[in-house]
């Protein structure tokens, strides 16, 4: 299981290389990032982030931003739960929750 995480890591960054030099896209998201913060090559997207061209806008979603993420980003928000349908009883649901 690493091995294949430390692979998309790898794919991220190069992902990224390309789009922030080599790239008109105006707009990445970079869905459920956070997740992968303790591994090696964190360091390695956050300073890609923090290289990006002028004018290439990066989201990235997920729980418990580290500090150099949070420091590197334009822009942080946090979203807080209003109502949810575990509270009706529905169970997780594929493709929703996991």
């Amino acid at each position: 299981m690493v091995g294949w995480l430390i692979i998309a890591v790898l794919g991220l960054v190069a992902l990224l290389r390309l789009v922030a030099w080599d790239s008109v896209q105006p707009l990445i998201v970079l869905n459920a990032l956070t997740p992968i913060i303790y591994l090696p090559a964190w360091g390695v997207i956050v300073a890609a982030l923090v290289a990006r061209r002028p004018g290439l806008h990066v989201v990235v979603t997920g729980r418990n931003a580290k500090p150099e993420l949070i420091e590197a980003a334009d822009c942080v928000t946090e979203f807080a739960l209003v109502k949810h349908h575990f509270a009706a009883g529905v169970r997780a649901q594929e493709a929703i929750e996991f």
